[in-house]
């Protein structure tokens, strides 16, 4: 008798004989009332958030920084474009430093 038969044979008669039984149904849950937390485990945040550059828009941000010795602030996207602007909530445009999407295969999109 083959390897394979040999399996089939003791895969039907472990099947026939029921020797594979049911897992035993899952104790009933008994409700916790005896708890004593009050409120949420954290405080609110005192703090609200605003946007800081409210005119910009970047195609999944990952990071942003700013240089040394300079007053420009830095910020790279996922797939490998970084831009440059000014600190000033006013600023409407980030200038484009380098664009590494070609190597990543990924078409660029356009920033507004």
């Amino acid at each position: 008798m083959s390897g394979t038969w040999r399996v089939v044979m003791v895969v039907a008669w472990v099947a026939a004989s029921g020797a594979v039984a049911e897992p035993p149904p899952a104790p009933k849950r008994t409700p916790w009332t005896t708890s004593r937390v009050v409120g949420s485990p954290d405080p609110p945040s005192p703090y609200v958030t605003e946007l800081a550059f409210p005119r910009l828009k970047f195609d999944e941000p990952l990071d942003i920084t700013s240089g040394p010795g300079s007053p420009r602030l830095f910020v790279t996207e996922r797939f490998g474009r970084v831009f440059s602007f000014p600190v000033d909530r006013q600023v409407d445009k980030a200038d484009l430093l380098i664009d590494l999407n070609p190597h990543y295969g990924r078409p660029p999109r356009t920033v507004s």
